[in-house]
């Protein structure tokens, strides 16, 4: 029989760790995040997996912590830790062996029972954080600070769509069209290396999740917000809120591909996901939605496609990351690019715009301005595998910056699923990738322009 005793009943942080002091440049060294995690606490090798009953919580927040155990221990003592396994403080309570709820738990939740429950600390920093060194959650920023700041969009809905945690995702074979946010969840990894980049070298950052994006006052008090990774799945209300910020005069980083590609809606309860990833309903870039991509972003997925040879397709010109073709952008100050150099993201998926090669030209030009954006420029851009049945028109990966009217926000697009991965700002060019990142924030921020 399972029991539970209370962390309320303690005090739930104790003997917290010093942080490590954070770096100031983009040469700051990534971890070995890569490598397996070793606990701290013996209690926390006992951590098979677990939940939280939200994605994301805000600085003194109460979090359930739903823990399966190889074993009953009444009085576990676990760590928390932040993104880069500094150990920041403990939990202690009761965690039990645990046993999944029948009945599509993909769907419905693992619905482990008795969770321990504890109140984060008021002065903890945005950002990620690991239980157990296992089990991530999110902390947003005091609604009352961060002025003259970003705030990333943590893309979760991704995650949950990608999760096979109780025997389905919504990319199985019998694909599932509802999926449940309460499962165990992993930090994924086209965006870990950001995470840990942007943490060590104490980025100007907050975090919120996709959910966070359905209530303007999430990001209404920032200066710039950036999809990170692979930000594929987007409420309407969520794109109404990103464009609305853009139009307000705030700015756009997006570090992410395949971007806003398939609308979802939430359960009442926000538990639940659902998408039928079917294109005919809930593609954006599906003409009868109304709500193109490029929008929104400039760049869509239509346009774009594979990086990589996959599933049949061959790429043997390109995929290997973006051809220069604007050296003499501000976002490139630093980087010693030139143009016709390689800038090395190896990619998995790309968005695109309509490009055009003039006679005798190996540099195309972005010719269509079909969302009359008042200023537009290409930056660079790579030959892509079409998979959404362009009739055999070439497409592309382009990494654009564009300004939608002459009072709206800059929006930077690089357009790929791998900026923020272990090929891109941990990769070969990860110092250039590092610097144009820094380059493209500290213009937004200081609303110049990055064209």
């Amino acid at each position: 029989m399972l029991t539970v005793l209370l962390s309320a009943c303690v005090p739930p942080f104790e003997d917290p760790q010093p942080e490590s002091p954070a770096g100031s440049g983009v040469e700051a060294h990534l971890p070995g995040e890569y490598s397996d995690f070793k606990p701290v606490d013996l209690d926390d090798s006992q951590v098979i997996d677990g939940y939280t009953d939200r994605v994301a919580y805000s600085p003194g927040d109460s979090i359930r912590l739903y823990i399966n155990a190889r074993q009953d221990l009444p009085n576990a003592t676990l760590s928390l830790y932040d993104i880069v396994y500094n150990r920041i403080g403990q939990v202690r309570g009761h965690i039990s062996i645990q046993r999944m709820a029948s009945g599509k738990p993909y769907q419905h939740g693992f619905g482990y029972r008795l969770p321990l429950r504890f109140r984060l600390p008021t002065n903890l920093r945005s950002g990620m954080y690991l239980l157990g060194g296992l089990i991530p959650f999110l902390v947003r920023a005091d609604p009352k600070t961060s002025p003259n700041r970003a705030v990333v969009i943590y893309p979760s809905n991704t995650e949950a769509a990608y999760n096979e945690e109780g025997g389905k995702s919504m990319y199985s074979s019998d694909r599932a069209r509802t999926v449940s946010f309460l499962r165990p969840r992993w930090v994924r990894w086209f965006q870990k290396p950001f995470l840990i980049w942007a943490w060590r070298n104490n980025l100007p950052v907050d975090f919120i999740c996709d959910a966070d994006m359905d209530d303007y006052r999430s990001i209404e008090r920032y200066k710039v917000i950036i999809p990170i990774g692979h930000s594929e799945y987007w409420t309407l209300k969520a794109r109404q809120n990103f464009d609305r910020f853009i139009d307000a005069g705030g700015h756009g980083l997006v570090l992410s591909g395949n971007t806003m590609w398939w609308r979802v809606t939430y359960s009442a309860d926000g538990r639940q996901m659902h998408c039928s990833r079917d294109w005919h309903v809930d593609n954006w870039d599906n003409p009868k939605l109304g709500y193109l991509v490029g929008r929104s972003l400039g760049a869509s997925f239509t346009l774009g496609g594979y990086g990589f040879a996959r599933d049949g397709h061959p790429n043997p010109k390109g995929g290997q990351g973006f051809i220069i073709t604007e050296p003499a952008s501000p976002l490139l100050a630093g980087t010693g690019l030139k143009k016709g150099d390689l800038l090395s993201v190896p990619t998995d998926e790309y968005d695109g715009v309509p490009l055009h090669f003039p006679a005798g030209s190996s540099f195309p030009v972005w010719n269509d301005n079909a969302f009359n954006f008042a200023q537009r420029r290409l930056i660079g851009f790579d030959h892509a595998v079409d998979v959404n049945d362009n009739r055999g028109k070439p497409v592309h990966g382009t990494f654009i910056v564009f300004r939608r009217t002459p009072t709206s926000g800059y929006v930077v697009n690089t357009a790929t699923t791998d900026w923020c991965s272990a090929k891109g700002i941990g990769g070969k060019d990860g110092d250039k990738i590092q610097r144009i990142t820094r380059n493209a924030l500290d213009l937004l921020l200081a609303d110049r322009s990055p064209l």
